[in-house]
Protein backbone atom coordinates (compact mmCIF):
# COMPACT_ATOMS: atom_id res chain seq x y z
CA UNK A 1 0.00 0.00 0.00
CA UNK A 2 1.30 3.32 -0.93
CA UNK A 3 1.96 5.56 1.88
CA UNK A 4 0.54 8.76 1.73
CA UNK A 5 2.14 11.86 1.16
CA UNK A 6 2.93 14.59 4.22
CA UNK A 7 0.03 16.60 2.23
CA UNK A 8 -2.37 13.98 2.61
CA UNK A 9 -1.58 13.76 6.03
CA UNK A 10 -2.22 17.28 6.97
CA UNK A 11 -5.70 16.90 4.75
CA UNK A 12 -6.58 13.73 6.97
CA UNK A 13 -5.67 15.54 9.86
CA UNK A 14 -7.50 18.62 9.17
CA UNK A 15 -10.65 16.84 8.32
CA UNK A 16 -10.67 15.64 11.71
CA UNK A 17 -10.83 18.95 12.84
CA UNK A 18 -14.13 20.07 10.57
CA UNK A 19 -16.44 16.52 11.00
CA UNK A 20 -17.62 15.74 14.16
CA UNK A 21 -20.08 12.46 13.94
CA UNK A 22 -22.67 11.30 16.28
CA UNK A 23 -22.57 8.44 18.43
CA UNK A 24 -19.29 9.33 20.66
CA UNK A 25 -15.83 7.49 20.51
CA UNK A 26 -12.87 8.09 22.88
CA UNK A 27 -9.98 6.28 22.31
CA UNK A 28 -6.93 5.52 24.34
CA UNK A 29 -4.09 4.22 24.82
CA UNK A 30 -3.36 1.31 27.60
CA UNK A 31 -0.23 1.13 29.72
CA UNK A 32 0.73 -1.91 27.45
CA UNK A 33 0.34 0.28 24.32
CA UNK A 34 -2.53 -1.19 23.26
CA UNK A 35 -5.37 0.53 22.15
CA UNK A 36 -8.74 0.56 23.74
CA UNK A 37 -12.08 2.74 23.51
CA UNK A 38 -14.59 4.31 26.32
CA UNK A 39 -17.74 1.97 26.90
CA UNK A 40 -20.24 4.26 27.56
CA UNK A 41 -22.47 1.89 28.57
CA UNK A 42 -20.37 0.87 31.73
CA UNK A 43 -18.68 3.80 31.97
CA UNK A 44 -15.13 2.43 31.82
CA UNK A 45 -12.35 1.22 29.30
CA UNK A 46 -13.39 -1.53 27.14
CA UNK A 47 -11.21 -4.38 26.09
CA UNK A 48 -8.14 -4.18 25.00
CA UNK A 49 -6.93 -4.43 20.78
CA UNK A 50 -3.36 -5.37 20.91
CA UNK A 51 -1.12 -5.18 17.21
CA UNK A 52 2.54 -6.05 16.73
CA UNK A 53 3.46 -2.70 18.11
CA UNK A 54 3.62 -1.20 21.62
CA UNK A 55 1.13 2.64 21.27
CA UNK A 56 2.46 5.84 23.22
CA UNK A 57 -0.33 7.99 21.29
CA UNK A 58 -3.33 8.00 18.88
CA UNK A 59 -5.04 10.32 16.62
CA UNK A 60 -8.29 9.91 14.96
CA UNK A 61 -9.18 11.35 11.88
CA UNK A 62 -12.34 11.13 9.51
CA UNK A 63 -10.35 11.60 6.05
CA UNK A 64 -13.44 11.29 4.48
CA UNK A 65 -17.12 12.94 5.86
CA UNK A 66 -18.72 9.82 5.89
CA UNK A 67 -17.99 8.34 8.79
CA UNK A 68 -15.24 6.11 7.94
CA UNK A 69 -11.88 6.52 10.17
CA UNK A 70 -8.21 6.00 9.77
CA UNK A 71 -6.63 6.20 12.91
CA UNK A 72 -2.55 7.64 13.27
CA UNK A 73 -0.36 6.39 15.98
CA UNK A 74 3.24 6.74 17.46
CA UNK A 75 5.00 3.55 18.66
CA UNK A 76 7.23 3.66 21.23
CA UNK A 77 10.62 3.19 18.76
CA UNK A 78 9.00 6.91 17.93
CA UNK A 79 7.82 6.07 14.50
CA UNK A 80 4.21 7.28 12.98
CA UNK A 81 1.98 4.50 12.26
CA UNK A 82 -1.73 4.62 10.06
CA UNK A 83 -4.68 2.82 9.72
CA UNK A 84 -7.78 3.40 7.86
CA UNK A 85 -11.28 1.73 8.21
CA UNK A 86 -10.35 -1.05 5.96
CA UNK A 87 -7.07 -1.98 7.45
CA UNK A 88 -6.52 -4.96 9.85
CA UNK A 89 -2.83 -4.24 10.27
CA UNK A 90 -0.80 -0.92 10.92
CA UNK A 91 0.89 0.43 8.13
CA UNK A 92 4.28 2.32 8.18
CA UNK A 93 6.17 3.74 9.23
CA UNK A 94 5.53 6.85 7.58
CA UNK A 95 8.66 8.34 6.07
CA UNK A 96 10.27 11.29 8.18
CA UNK A 97 8.69 10.44 11.10
CA UNK A 98 11.43 9.19 13.15
CA UNK A 99 11.73 10.60 16.18
CA UNK A 100 7.88 11.86 16.59
CA UNK A 101 6.01 11.03 20.25
CA UNK A 102 2.72 13.37 19.19
CA UNK A 103 1.68 15.27 16.24
CA UNK A 104 -1.09 17.20 15.36
CA UNK A 105 -2.31 19.60 12.61
CA UNK A 106 -3.60 23.57 12.36
CA UNK A 107 -6.25 24.79 10.72
CA UNK A 108 -4.46 26.04 7.82
CA UNK A 109 -2.90 22.34 7.19
CA UNK A 110 0.49 22.67 8.82
CA UNK A 111 1.39 19.59 10.18
CA UNK A 112 3.32 20.28 14.19
CA UNK A 113 4.55 17.69 16.38
CA UNK A 114 6.78 16.92 19.98
CA UNK A 115 9.84 15.33 18.93
CA UNK A 116 11.97 13.02 21.19
CA UNK A 117 14.28 16.30 22.50
CA UNK A 118 10.43 17.36 23.67
CA UNK A 119 10.52 20.27 21.33
CA UNK A 120 7.60 21.80 18.97
CA UNK A 121 8.58 20.72 15.23
CA UNK A 122 6.75 21.42 12.04
CA UNK A 123 6.88 20.12 8.57
CA UNK A 124 8.55 21.99 6.06
CA UNK A 125 6.02 21.05 3.49
CA UNK A 126 8.19 19.57 0.85
CA UNK A 127 8.08 16.92 -1.20
CA UNK A 128 8.29 13.53 -0.73
CA UNK A 129 9.46 12.53 3.17
CA UNK A 130 8.18 14.78 6.30
CA UNK A 131 10.74 17.14 7.34
CA UNK A 132 10.92 18.96 10.53
CA UNK A 133 11.97 22.13 11.57
CA UNK A 134 11.80 23.52 15.27
CA UNK A 135 9.34 25.99 16.02
CA UNK A 136 10.90 28.93 18.34
CA UNK A 137 9.02 31.17 20.83
CA UNK A 138 9.37 32.44 24.19
CA UNK A 139 8.87 30.78 27.37
CA UNK A 140 8.95 27.34 25.23
CA UNK A 141 9.13 24.45 27.70
CA UNK A 142 9.97 21.01 27.35
CA UNK A 143 6.71 19.20 25.93
CA UNK A 144 5.21 15.69 25.89
CA UNK A 145 2.31 16.46 24.61
CA UNK A 146 0.24 19.04 22.22
CA UNK A 147 -3.20 19.38 20.64
CA UNK A 148 -4.46 21.97 18.48
CA UNK A 149 -7.38 23.62 19.00
CA UNK A 150 -9.14 27.28 18.17
CA UNK A 151 -5.94 28.15 16.38
CA UNK A 152 -4.08 27.77 19.20
CA UNK A 153 -1.12 25.40 20.08
CA UNK A 154 -1.27 23.70 23.14
CA UNK A 155 1.62 21.63 25.07
CA UNK A 156 1.91 19.66 28.56
CA UNK A 157 5.26 20.31 29.67
CA UNK A 158 7.08 18.09 31.22
CA UNK A 159 6.55 18.96 34.82
CA UNK A 160 3.01 19.34 34.24
CA UNK A 161 1.85 22.99 33.23
CA UNK A 162 -0.02 23.47 30.08
CA UNK A 163 1.09 26.27 27.91
CA UNK A 164 -0.36 27.58 24.34
CA UNK A 165 0.86 29.86 21.68
CA UNK A 166 -1.05 30.98 18.33
CA UNK A 167 -0.63 28.40 15.93
CA UNK A 168 0.49 31.22 13.62
CA UNK A 169 4.34 29.75 12.84
CA UNK A 170 5.44 32.62 10.27
CA UNK A 171 5.93 34.35 13.93
CA UNK A 172 7.82 34.41 16.87
CA UNK A 173 4.82 34.21 19.06
CA UNK A 174 5.04 33.78 23.19
CA UNK A 175 3.93 30.88 24.75
CA UNK A 176 1.60 31.47 28.04
CA UNK A 177 0.62 29.65 30.66
CA UNK A 178 -2.88 28.70 31.05
CA UNK A 179 -2.81 25.85 33.64
CA UNK A 180 0.14 25.68 36.26
CA UNK A 181 1.70 22.83 38.10
CA UNK A 182 1.01 22.16 41.85
CA UNK A 183 2.20 19.76 44.86
CA UNK A 184 -1.06 20.69 46.03
CA UNK A 185 -3.23 17.90 46.94
CA UNK A 186 -6.48 18.50 45.01
CA UNK A 187 -4.75 19.61 41.74
CA UNK A 188 -4.22 16.73 39.36
CA UNK A 189 -1.07 16.61 37.41
CA UNK A 190 -1.50 15.75 33.49
CA UNK A 191 0.27 14.45 31.38
CA UNK A 192 -1.18 14.23 27.81
CA UNK A 193 -4.30 16.44 26.68
CA UNK A 194 -7.39 16.03 24.25
CA UNK A 195 -10.62 18.21 23.30
CA UNK A 196 -13.72 16.66 23.20
CA UNK A 197 -16.27 16.85 20.93
CA UNK A 198 -18.18 19.31 22.78
CA UNK A 199 -14.88 21.89 23.17
CA UNK A 200 -14.33 20.68 26.86
CA UNK A 201 -10.48 19.70 27.71
CA UNK A 202 -10.12 15.98 29.02
CA UNK A 203 -6.48 14.56 30.01
CA UNK A 204 -4.93 11.48 30.74
CA UNK A 205 -3.11 12.17 34.20
CA UNK A 206 0.22 10.89 35.88
CA UNK A 207 -2.14 8.19 37.79
CA UNK A 208 -3.00 7.40 33.83
CA UNK A 209 -6.39 8.17 34.81
CA UNK A 210 -8.88 10.44 32.82
CA UNK A 211 -9.62 13.66 34.08
CA UNK A 212 -11.70 16.87 33.22
CA UNK A 213 -10.91 20.47 32.84
CA UNK A 214 -12.94 22.52 35.39
CA UNK A 215 -13.19 26.05 34.25
CA UNK A 216 -14.30 27.52 37.79
CA UNK A 217 -11.49 26.37 39.64
CA UNK A 218 -8.91 26.38 37.14
CA UNK A 219 -7.56 23.00 37.27
CA UNK A 220 -8.37 19.54 35.93
CA UNK A 221 -9.84 16.92 38.61
CA UNK A 222 -11.00 14.88 39.98
CA UNK A 223 -10.27 11.71 38.04
CA UNK A 224 -12.94 10.33 36.20
CA UNK A 225 -14.29 7.04 38.13
CA UNK A 226 -12.66 3.64 36.76
CA UNK A 227 -10.91 5.45 34.21
CA UNK A 228 -7.27 4.15 34.72
CA UNK A 229 -4.48 2.41 32.97
CA UNK A 230 -4.60 4.94 29.94
CA UNK A 231 -1.10 6.80 28.81
CA UNK A 232 -3.04 8.94 26.15
CA UNK A 233 -6.26 9.83 25.05
CA UNK A 234 -7.72 10.77 21.73
CA UNK A 235 -11.32 12.74 22.57
CA UNK A 236 -12.68 14.45 19.79
CA UNK A 237 -15.24 12.48 18.75
CA UNK A 238 -17.13 11.80 22.39
CA UNK A 239 -17.98 13.58 25.37
CA UNK A 240 -17.30 12.06 28.79
CA UNK A 241 -19.40 14.91 31.19
CA UNK A 242 -18.92 13.06 35.16
CA UNK A 243 -15.79 13.04 36.60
Amino acid sequence: MELPTPIVIALMLLSLARFSHAGGDIIGVTCDGDLTHWDFRTDKWSEHESSDLKLINVVKMDDSGDGDCTLVAIDDRKHVYYKSADDTEWNGPIPGSSGIIDIDVTSTGKLVAINENNKLVADRGLPGNLHWVRVSGKGQGSFRDLTVFNRFIYAVTTNGKVKRRSENLEEDREWETVVTSSDSNDLVEVITISVQKNGDWLAVTKDNGLALYDDRMGKFGPEVENSQCVVAVEARDGVIRNA
